[in-house]
């Protein structure tokens, strides 16, 4: 069934119904909150949110999300929570760069008033205009204010460009992404190119000004 046939099968239902999933005669607020809810729930799940993750933010009752999330793919929701540490983002500095666009976007979106869910999906949506090719899934789009809220992310300021960057509260690198992909190419101090170097062996000096390249080192 198509986008359409799920709004008409579920959220709608209930604004035309005026009545909840036991009958329950509802008011036009709470109908309205019912329809809003299962309507985000619908476009979270085709974005590719697990029911879990979905429950957790429309506070709709877990067997509705998982025939919702059957109906629009044709199959159960994976089994298992969804990231909950900072694990894959420290993976490499496309993860962390791409982690802080998402931040920078969640900043914008911050004086606006939206529930948990319209949040998530005008926030993924806004990440994957953004940029050429994401890498963060719907769920690790959500993580990132979480790691902030949580205290395990901080916001620092990065050492060599000067601009505001997230990155775990035990980073004493103070260096934001963009400039650590770019220090593996060129010289933080003179920004002249590194020559290519021997596989297996790490270059530790700048062969423009010297400078002995701690970053690289071995």
């Amino acid at each position: 069934m198509d986008i359409i046939g799920q709004l008409r099968s579920s959220g709608v239902h209930l604004w035309n119904n005026r009545s909840d999933a036991n009958g329950s005669a509802l008011t036009n607020t709470d109908a309205y909150r019912q329809a809003k809810a299962h309507i985000e729930a619908i476009l979270l799940i085709e974005l590719g949110a697990r029911s879990p993750l979905v429950c957790r933010l429309t506070k709709l009752p877990r067997a509705t999300v998982k025939q919702l999330y059957r109906r629009i793919h044709g199959r159960p929701s994976p089994a298992g929570q969804g990231p909950f540490t900072d694990a894959w983002y420290l993976q490499n500095g496309e993860h962390m760069l791409h982690a802080n666009i998402v931040w920078r976007l969640n900043e914008a979106l911050e004086g606006l008033k939206r529930e948990p869910s319209e949040r998530l999906i005008n926030l993924y949506e806004m990440y994957v205009i953004t940029v050429d090719e994401p890498l963060l899934d719907v769920a690790h789009v959500e993580l990132v204010p979480r790691l902030l809220k949580a205290g395990i992310w901080l916001t620092h300021s990065c050492a060599s460009c000067g601009d505001y960057y997230v990155s775990p509260v035990t980073d004493i690198e103070n260096v934001c992404p963009a400039c650590a992909m770019q220090h593996l190419y060129r010289c933080p101090d003179c920004n002249s190119a590194l020559k290519p170097h021997e596989v297996g062996r790490r270059v530790e000096h700048c062969p423009q000004c010297g400078k002995r390249l701690h970053h690289l080192a071995t």
